[in-house]
């Protein structure tokens, strides 16, 4: 009888409400709201930790998994609570109708960037087409072609580095020239600056970890939206003995940051750059 106190009754009521909650929660999204017709697997239905447990226990395996359960269910899947998953080119012209049409981008997928100003992961319609708009001479074709030699420079550079390379024996990891490579380029092309990855012996692999733990810890902070304020409030010495996979996309941020606190330095100091203009200069300088 001395188990069964105010304080335990209390809990045992709040543990019986949970288990309520939670049962009838399942049975409602896998059966009764509005997506419980679209076929896939009712756990996915049901719960967004489906998805975690692919994305985040499994690194990232969640597009195999959506790709296998469109060879079990079909074109058209549930693959959460709150969406569908397409296979099939006939609706492209329906989930991509063009900029004439007021689309939403999903706000849950675009946490996982850990950025609320960027024009890519901004959600609203209208919002996004103000900010695209100051980067929409960087996508035209013209500057394309006005970029072309410098962005031929780059890949000039790696061809040189293969011959140098050639016959002497050494393996060669494709997946760290390849992103030396678009580093270098994006490097050139958009801040007037080669990070010379290229020039690396072994073509920077650190590079490449940098971008895979990036997106490692992308799909960790989509799912705990909180979790990369958090960091950030914390000294770097906590967050890296408390989940130092974060580190990289900490500093991956601040590397922009520091970019951008640099053009507006020179800006106020009236400098401009040396020859091609950077991304950061041409934004803060457009009066659009």
């Amino acid at each position: 009888m001395g188990l069964f106190t105010p304080s335990f009754a209390k809990l045992a009521l709040a543990a019986g409400l949970f288990v309520v909650y939670v049962v009838g929660l399942y049975i409602y999204r896998a059966f009764f709201d509005r997506l419980s017709h679209i076929p896939g697997p009712k756990l996915a239905a049901a719960t967004l930790w489906y998805e975690f447990y692919y994305d985040v226990v499994l690194k990232g395996r969640y597009t195999w998994e959506i790709a296998r359960l469109h060879e079990k269910y079909g074109p058209i899947i549930r693959i959460s609570p709150y969406e569908v998953h397409i296979s099939d080119p006939e609706y492209i012209d329906q989930v991509y109708p063009g900029s004439h049409v007021r689309t939403e981008k999903y706000p849950w997928s675009q946490k996982m960037f850990g950025l609320k100003y960027a024009f890519f992961v901004t959600f609203d319609h209208d919002l996004h087409r103000i900010r695209r708009s100051a980067f929409a001479h960087y996508l035209s074709k013209a500057s394309l072609q006005r970029m072309e030699p410098g962005i031929q420079s780059v890949v000039d550079t790696m061809v040189r580095r293969l011959h140098e390379i050639k016959g002497t024996g050494q393996i060669i990891n494709c997946f760290d020239l390849f992103g030396s490579l678009t580093g270098d380029v994006i490097g050139q092309y958009a801040f007037a600056h080669s990070y010379d990855f290229l020039e690396d012996p072994d073509f920077s692999p650190h590079w490449h970890n940098i971008l895979m733990d990036v997106s490692k810890s992308g799909h960790l902070v989509k799912q705990f939206g909180l979790m990369l304020p958090m960091m950030k409030a914390m000294p770097e010495w906590m967050v890296k003995l408390t989940i130092p996979n974060m580190i990289p996309l900490l500093n991956f941020q601040r590397g922009f940051r520091n970019q951008v606190i640099n053009a507006k330095k020179n800006i106020a100091e009236g400098r401009k750059p040396i020859g091609q203009s950077n991304i950061f200069y041409d934004v803060l300088t457009n009066p659009d």
